[in-house]
């Protein structure tokens, strides 16, 4: 995505009023990458929100929707966290289907060479059922390279439950169960709250889960459907529909989704 300028947060934000900011989607610098409160960084994820609310809704929406930031000013973790749950409870007052579009665009999106040889099976096969077995196959292939050594237990489960980027294939709908950020730990650990908190990905949720007050409304976990939703819509270039089933901010102990493919085989 080209850079482009965004004008409509400078003009409410008094220290920086009448300049202009280059924002560029690079995502080398993963938002809230550190995980202490504390360490202050440029949270490029409000930048991203923003970016997605005009995209789906128009530039008039942003103010509705998107609490102020300064998109040069490095923010701590428990201040993610505030301004992330205020964000999501502003999302309530529009259409779903316009808050799954605005989050699943947020989300991490892997390069084009990770996805290439998938995409690759795809052209030359059109096949699901085949295009899945082979994405399952490399998943499982490289589950210690991305998780660490898991024990033969813990594999056991993660190939019976379909856990993982390939998921469970269900006719045209994938019934995807994230791995967890912190696989041996989340496995070893018999504490709920623990659990949750080592299962999740995003810094500002786990930064939630620890603080112990009111948590991010599950909404949020719209933007881990997109990773799935995006992986899917660029490998075979169909349209695909994403629903929440279980989220860690909903209580449950790992967070899944329903992936929908909506164009006809």
């Amino acid at each position: 995505m080209p850079s482009r300028t965004i004008g409509y947060h400078l003009n409410r934000m008094a220290n920086i009023h009448g300049n202009g900011v280059t924002l560029t989607e690079d995502r080398k610098g993963v938002p809230s990458d550190q995980e202490e409160w504390g360490d202050r960084q440029k949270d490029h994820w409000r930048t991203l929100l923003a970016q997605n609310v005009e995209r789906v809704l128009g530039p008039k929406m942003v103010d509705e929707i998107v609490p102020r930031f300064n998109p040069e000013r490095k923010y701590s973790e428990e201040e993610n966290v505030g301004w992330t749950r205020e964000a999501m409870e502003n999302l309530l007052s529009i259409d779903r289907e316009d808050m799954v579009e605005i989050l699943t665009g947020c989300t991490h999106r892997l390069p084009d060479h990770y996805l290439q040889e998938l995409r690759e099976v795809w052209d030359t096969t059109h096949d699901l059922d085949e295009l899945h077995s082979r994405w399952k196959e490399r998943f499982l292939r490289n589950l210690d390279i991305w998780f660490g050594q898991l024990d033969d237990q813990d594999l056991r489960f993660i190939r019976e439950n379909d856990w993982g980027e390939a998921g469970r294939k269900e006719g045209k709908v994938i019934l995807a169960t994230k791995m967890p950020s912190s696989a041996t730990e989340y496995f070893g650990s018999d504490d709920p709250l623990e659990r949750r908190y080592l299962y999740c990905h995003c810094p500002r949720i786990r930064s939630a889960i620890k603080e112990g007050g009111d948590e991010i409304l599950a909404n949020f976990c719209y933007c881990g459907g997109g990773f799935y939703k995006h992986n899917w819509e660029r490998v075979t270039g169909k349209r695909v529909e994403v629903e929440l089933v279980s989220s860690v901010l909903k209580g449950d102990d790992c967070c899944q989704f329903r992936i929908t493919f909506l164009d006809d085989e």
